[in-house]
């Protein structure tokens, strides 16, 4: 509904228009003299709109890079683990030859075998999560 997009947008204070205000000006028009005060008056209560507005804006926009940051890192993560788990196999296979190890053990073939078709079915689940 329009007031839960309010208090997510503006919080609690959004709803209640008898709350205090923050950095409201306490000047009364009787103690202000001419114009100069009028300005000064307009010039803070402007300033202060805007550092609230701008403190809202930053917490929003940092809460949402936070999230997309961390979505980001675990699925990083998660495409690197299917990496490692489906060519970890061949990676062995590779440093045993190198040791003078011939042939290799026909179980890590096997496994290189099973885990090298299946790289793609990892990557669409990743994706699809």
């Amino acid at each position: 509904s329009r007031q839960e997009r309010r208090m997510g947008r503006y919080g609690g204070g959004a709803l209640n228009h008898s709350a205090p205000q923050e950095n409201i000006n306490t000047t009364t028009a009787a103690s202000v003299d001419g114009s100069y005060g009028i300005t000064r008056m307009m010039r803070s209560s402007a300033a202060s709109l805007k550092s609230a507005f701008g403190r809202l804006s930053s917490r929003s926009t940092s809460s949402q890079n936070n999230s997309k940051s961390r979505f980001v890192m675990i699925r990083a993560r998660a495409y690197s683990t299917t990496f490692l788990l489906t060519y970890s196999w061949y990676m062995v296979i590779i440093v045993l030859g190198i040791a003078g190890v011939s042939p290799p053990p026909l179980a890590l073939i096997y496994l290189g075998v099973i885990f090298a078709p299946l790289q793609g079915f990892w990557n669409l689940m990743i994706f699809m999560y």
